[in-house]
């Protein structure tokens, strides 16, 4: 919360010499997190979410900075201003005035926390909307679309995207058309195709080959079909006939037909041109001295992507040169040293900052300015204008940037457009290989086929569940392979170290290796972590004996990969990214059920030795599931009690010990206790045939009278007995 306070509050954000637009609501500016963090400390909340900080908005040109934060204070006072502290300062950085709020998540009034939820959103947005309104601004009636964030930061960045060049081709068309008809044959010949039909909701756009098409509304509200039908009534006729006669002579030229030349004389005589004389009009023809007309067609969309790409080669190329790197080792060595620099950088402009935030106006403070502005351009090369935070800024509106807490793993934006990410993640250099062959030869070699790979170039896959056992299977295995060799190929991905790590086929690369075999037919494939666990396991599944300790691990590390997937988009099923169950995904493509699979793994909790127990069969599985409840240090008392009593634990035993254990007053005692008790199956029983009891009761009779009638007997039986047992 400090760091989201002092952000807003930076004065080099807000100018010096107007501190006016920094304003505290029910605290003091200069001492806003004090006073939060005493509204905290007195209802005794400190923890969980500490504050939320929200930005707002507005349209380029539309307001004034004293305009801009006077409604950013008004927002604040209707939205919060009877329960809650609010900062609200307003920023000039970036081009477009708006304000950041920060709200403290603890009423000073009641102690209540804040609820964040939707419907404060739309309170939020509602109250902002109004106040746009009476003041005569810009509002989003309906704002629907939004620029993906990888898009969006690259154009942020100056990078070429897909969206950049469809808005460059809509406003080109724009300029060159005469109605919504022209336009859309304008972007058929640049490479789209516009789909605005009436039984659609939005108009999509989508180049000439792609699969996906776009909304044209995410591009922007001036890029939505509607929008450019206006653009292209009201555009000025001089400006268009201008724009319309270049764009008619470029499609002249393109379209013109050949000229034809009838010329005298016959070619039977003709010499070719050989020897010198041929090689010196070769030459004037590549150079162009001898002009030559080609048909040239205009570039596709995805052309003119890579072509825009081609200065970041370049770049990279000149990097390369530069620093004189000629292997992978160097690569990393540059890095290495280029990350210690940036910290180094870091550190030292961060205790320039400490310093400006201490320090009064005057020619010190001017002074560690430049100071700050030297490290700034000595330690980036890249042009400013970073965004600190991930949040995006649309007109007259605002929404929450994100929940100021506890900081996630996620890379965050530091204060100077920055990130913390390593240099690695930032910096993308093509491989020597790259440089120095085809495209031809590299897709080649991305190519899925079956190759002989040597024996000895295979490693196993790290951390593989499934054992090798020297059973039946592996000696019908190795006596298949002997006679008729590897008919169905392992499959394998390439090895950072050199190599190949086998994903699937360990069975049939120990059969080789005991038949003294060189090489072994493998699909090599590129694949990831994640797919290479899940193929893994998915070939390993289907194998006819599977120990439960197998399964067990398998079941675990496919779950762990499709429990990192359910984060991403691809994997959501709602618009509000409500995540897939992974159990429930699991046990449809196994075919236990998700209980099943619960069990499984929870049997990797348990001791190696209770685990084998499992495997060999001498311990049920659920007894076992029960028994991995228990801590380490109870599993391995259970074991020498078991040994002590030669016998296993029931299932009603093992949860009379789980909740022993849950409780934490699972002792020696109680686990002799319990295990010396018989189990149930374990006592004798008395079993009577239905059929000859039912010779001495009538027919009529029920199973509860029988059993009351017996009782009864054995009564007076006994009673009998003892009578007789006095008499004598």
């Amino acid at each position: 919360m400090q760091q989201v306070l002092h952000y807003a509050d930076n004065q080099e954000k807000v100018n010096m010499e107007q501190t006016m637009y920094v304003t505290g609501l029910h605290c003091r500016r200069e001492h806003a997190y004090e006073d939060m963090m005493y509204t905290k400390r007195h209802f005794n909340k400190t923890g969980g979410n500490v504050a939320y900080h929200c930005i707002q908005s507005f349209k380029t040109g539309e307001v004034t900075p004293e305009l801009c934060h006077q409604l950013g204070v008004e927002l604040a006072q209707r939205m919060w201003g009877d329960r809650f502290q609010v900062l609200v300062a307003t920023h000039f950085n970036t081009g477009t005035y708006h304000n950041h709020l920060v709200i403290n998540s603890v009423s000073y009034k009641d102690g209540k926390k804040f609820n964040c939820n939707q419907k404060a959103f739309y309170q939020m947005r509602e109250i902002s909307d109004q106040l746009c309104r009476e003041h005569n601004l810009t509002v989003i009636e309906h704002p629907s679309g939004k620029t993906p964030r990888s898009i969006y930061f690259a154009e942020k960045q100056g990078e070429p995207t897909t969206f950049g060049l469809m808005r460059q081709a809509i406003d080109e068309a724009v300029g060159i058309s005469w109605s919504w008809f022209d336009f859309c044959q304008v972007m058929k010949e640049k490479g789209y195709l516009i789909n605005a039909s009436p039984h659609r909701k939005y108009a999509t756009i989508r180049a000439i080959g792609a699969k996906k098409a776009v909304r044209m509304v995410r591009l922007g509200e001036e890029y939505d079909h509607r929008r450019i039908i206006q653009r292209i009534d009201t555009m000025d006729y001089r400006a268009k006939e201008a724009c319309g006669r270049t764009h008619q002579q470029m499609r002249q030229q393109l379209s013109q037909p050949p000229r034809r030349v009838r010329m005298a004389g016959s070619f039977r005589n003709a010499k070719k041109v050989t020897g010198l004389r041929a090689l010196y009009l070769h030459y004037c023809y590549f150079l162009g001295i001898f002009p030559r007309k080609s048909r040239t067609k205009p570039l596709s969309p995805m052309m003119r992507l890579e072509v825009a790409k081609l200065g970041q080669l370049s770049r990279q190329i000149e990097l390369i040169h530069r620093e004189h790197l000629n292997s992978v080792q160097d690569v990393e060595g540059f890095l290495i040293s280029v990350q210690s620099q940036i910290e180094e950088r870091l550190r030292q402009r961060t205790g320039i900052y400490h310093k400006l935030r201490r320090c009064q106006p005057g020619e010190r403070m001017d002074g560690l300015k430049e100071q700050r502005t030297a490290l700034t351009c000595a330690g980036s090369r890249q042009p400013p204008g970073g965004c600190w935070d991930s949040y995006r800024k649309r007109e007259g509106r605002f929404y929450w940037s994100r929940r100021c807490g506890a900081p996630t793993a996620s890379p965050t934006k530091t204060r100077n457009g920055g990130s913390n990410m390593s240099v690695k993640n930032k910096i993308h250099l093509m491989s020597i290989e790259d440089l120095f062959t085809t495209q031809a030869e590299r897709d080649d070699a991305k190519l899925e086929r079956v190759r002989e790979v040597p024996v000895a170039e295979l490693h196993p896959f790290p951390q593989h569940p499934f054992a090798l056992r020297d059973d039946e299977e592996m000696a019908h295995m190795v006596a298949s392979i002997s006679q008729m060799g590897v008919i169905s190929p392992g499959l394998a991905r390439p090895r950072e170290g050199g190599g190949y790590e086998l994903v699937s086929g360990h069975r049939r690369l120990a059969a080789c290796e005991r038949l003294g075999l060189t090489t072994m037919p493998v699909i090599v494939r590129e694949m990831t972590d994640e797919e290479a666990v899940v193929a893994m396991v998915d070939a390993n599944l289907q194998r006819e004996h599977i120990l439960p300790s197998e399964k067990a691990f398998a079941y675990k590390m496919k779950l762990e990969v499709l429990n990192r997937q359910g984060y991403r988009s691809d994997h959501t099923f709602s618009p509000l990214g409500k995540r897939f169950n992974t159990y429930e995904e699991l046990a449809k493509e196994s075919g236990d059920s998700r209980n099943q699979i619960h069990r499984y793994i929870r049997l990797t909790h348990l001791v190696p030795p209770l685990l084998a127990m499992v495997d060999k069969g001498k311990m049920s599985l659920r007894p076992a599931v029960e028994l991995s409840y228990l801590t380490e240090e109870e599993q391995t008392c259970l074991l020498s009690c078991m040994e002590q009593f030669d016998c296993t634990p029931s299932h009603s035993q093992a949860i009379s010990l789980k909740k022993l254990s849950q409780l934490g007053m699972l002792t020696q005692e109680d686990l002799e206790q319990i295990l010396s008790k018989p189990k149930a199956n374990q006592q004798e029983q008395l079993h009577l045939p239905m059929t000859e009891l039912k010779k001495f009761f009538p027919a009529t009779y029920s199973d509860t009278q029988m059993k009351q009638d017996i009782l009864k007997g054995l009564e007076l039986l006994k009673r009998q007995r003892e009578r007789n047992r006095r008499e004598r």
